[in-house]
């Protein structure tokens, strides 16, 4: 199973964005946008939304 940063990691590369164009579009820093990406436990659920938003994609959490 992937975390949610590894999906999204996959979504950046499927698209060909680059670390800083994707932080840009996703309103992020670069430094957040690789917290995103290994699923750091201090990333707001709201980076993990805005980086799923330029993909136009939903996130799914799924508790316990």
């Amino acid at each position: 199973m992937y975390t949610i940063g590894e999906q999204l990691k996959e979504q950046q590369d499927k698209h060909g964005y680059s670390d800083a164009a994707l932080s840009r579009m996703a309103g992020i820093s670069v430094n957040t946008l690789k917290s995103v990406f290994k699923s750091e436990p201090q990333v707001r659920m709201s980076s993990y939304v805005s980086v799923a938003h330029v993909f136009d994609k939903k996130l799914v959490v799924r508790l316990g």
